[in-house]
């Protein structure tokens, strides 16, 4: 269980455009000069530092993702997870609405609508909650073996997770990782509740 654990929450990958990382345009200190002034033997006899306050910004955002783990029913089940997500913010809070596709292999495949809200904590750590419904769902394996393919539109989701970030690139371009665990349950004749953790690292730009 644990090495699939690792496996999957490598595999996951995002894309986001558009300032789409929460806390890229966190009210923040920027030191705009630095300077020193030498004598005739080089040493700094004066030295001056000019500090300007960036007040917070408006922004928003996109991203695709595509993000990889496991499910934890009866037993463990591979996750595969296609979302999209479309945010908005200032500073340090934002909030997103995201759609997408889970695959529980041989449990169950569902679609989820989700509001999220978004928090950054540190310049490099944001992190988010979500509760959402599951319109769609389907069984794909033995939870039922007499009906292999029930389906309900009966269903919900909620999710905590966190980014941080990784690296900065040139520019305004973020590497980030997300990890998010979350809980659902599916209204099938024999109710199917999991519990999911989730990965995934891109580029935010």
């Amino acid at each position: 269980m644990m090495r699939l654990l690792v496996v999957v929450l490598l595999g996951g990958c995002t894309v986001g455009a558009g300032s789409a990382y929460v806390g890229q345009w966190r009210q923040h200190h920027e030191r705009v000069l630095e300077a020193c002034l030498e004598d005739e033997t080089g040493a700094c006899v004066e030295h001056k530092v000019v500090d300007v306050d960036v007040p917070a910004r408006k922004f928003w955002g996109a991203t695709l993702e595509w993000s990889m783990g496991v499910a934890a029913d009866d037993g463990a089940a591979f996750r595969v997870e296609y979302a999209t997500s479309f945010i908005r913010g200032r500073g340090r809070f934002a909030w997103a609405m995201r759609g997408g596709v889970i695959l529980d292999v041989e449990r169950s495949v569902s679609t989820n609508a989700m509001a999220f809200g978004y928090y950054s904590l540190l310049p490099r750590l944001a992190l988010r909650a979500g509760l959402g419904y599951v319109p769609w769902a389907m069984t794909t394996g033995p939870l039922h073996p007499s009906e292999t393919h029930e389906t309900t539109h009966l269903g919900g989701r909620a999710l905590v997770g966190a980014q941080y970030v990784v690296k900065r690139s040139r520019g305004e371009n973020f590497l980030v990782l997300s990890l998010d665990v979350d809980r659902m349950y599916l209204g099938f004749e024999r109710a199917r509740e999991a519990t999911g953790v989730t990965s995934s690292i891109g580029l935010f730009f």
